[in-house]
């Protein structure tokens, strides 16, 4: 897709010195730390599946075939995918208004 802004715009990758990006707060994806690969679709903080299971944070754990298992090796970050792909691997990396949101982050304490 950026490929395509790009050529629409007339522009080489080159020309661009920076970009910015967001999310939806609030939606979940988990993903292997080492390819990359989504363990499933992104899930958004209004999808209708989740209601009832909102105060269980496992729903892709539990669902997912092998998640749970990929979770207690180790193998599974949360967040940051794009900032990843974008990078190349480069970047594990979140601002703390969005980790804050997962409920794994103390904005007061900044832990």
């Amino acid at each position: 897709m950026a490929q395509e802004a790009l050529a629409k715009a007339g522009l080489t990758a080159g020309a661009i010195a920076a970009i910015g990006i967001t999310n939806q707060r609030g939606t979940t994806v988990l993903w292997n730390r080492k390819t990359g690969q989504l363990l499933h679709h992104a899930i958004v903080w209004q999808d209708r599946r989740t209601e009832p299971l909102c105060a269980e944070l496992r729903w892709l754990l539990d669902h997912v075939s092998g998640a749970l298992e990929a979770a207690e090796r180790g193998e599974l970050a949360f967040d940051s995918w794009l900032l990843w792909k974008l990078t190349r691997g480069g970047a594990h990396a979140t601002d703390v208004s969005n980790a804050s949101r997962t409920m794994l982050f103390d904005v007061r304490r900044n832990a």
